[in-house]
């Protein structure tokens, strides 16, 4: 009861610094750091105390590193994933796909309409692909639950690793989606084409997902009052 107002402050802006650390290191919440850091600043200000000028600058650096961060919107992104992952049922997949039939002709006497409408059928169903790689079988129809279900799981997995900060199987479960979706999938439905350029956004996003340091300025606060770090 006998401190001071400014000692009261500090003790307030070490708890917002101390809370910004929590959250960035323990929950990935950049958001909420942000929200603590800039209060932290706020209440600095205030005190318009000349000797704490050295905490403020550093506390302007982890401001923008962190707003940097903010940028890259992966709640966006997660979304995204997770929405495309329950909308797996509206994407045809190619053991789907419908091929019109050529309207049956009327032979004439030498019997030549058969063969031409047979060859006509026939080529409509070819499809002629350039691939270096192998290409993988179309599953029967018994399996087709499983091609929804496999890349479900693959949608679910890049949303957890971008969430977790995991930016190398990000990029490999979305890739892996995106390959499902060429193999397995209708590449020629508009839905499926829409899903292929989501996840190649996805892709070029750049993903910050290297936390900054953010400690240095409650180290440079708690040197210049003479407190102790907690813990």
């Amino acid at each position: 009861l006998g401190k001071g107002r400014s000692d009261w402050v500090l003790t307030e802006t070490e708890q917002l610094l101390t809370i910004a650390n929590n959250h960035l290191q323990l929950a990935r919440e950049v958001s909420l750091a942000l929200a603590a850091l800039r209060a932290a600043d706020k209440q600095l200000k205030d005190l318009a105390n000349p000797a704490l000028l050295p905490v403020r600058k550093i506390l302007i650096e982890e401001i923008g590193a962190l707003e940097a961060l903010a940028r890259t919107d992966i709640s966006g992104m997660a979304l995204r994933l997770g929405s495309m992952a329950a909308r797996i049922e509206r994407l045809p997949l190619a053991t789907l796909t419908h091929y019109s039939e050529a309207p049956a002709g009327t032979a004439d006497s030498g019997g030549r309409a058969l063969p031409r409408e047979m060859w006509k059928d026939l080529m409509n169903l070819i499809r002629i692909r350039g691939h270096g790689e192998a290409r993988k079988p179309l599953l029967p129809p018994d399996q087709q639950y499983f091609a929804r279900e496999n890349l479900r799981l693959m949608l679910y997995g890049a949303q957890l690793a971008l969430l977790r900060g995991d930016a190398a199987t990000f990029e490999q479960n979305t890739t892996s989606a995106k390959q499902w979706l060429s193999d397995y999938y209708d590449t020629s439905s508009q839905v499926v084409i829409a899903a292929q350029d989501e996840l190649d956004g996805l892709l070029k996003a750049r993903i910050k997902t290297a936390l900054p340091d953010i400690s240095r300025s409650l180290e440079a606060l708690r040197r210049i009052t003479g407190r102790r770090g907690g813990s």
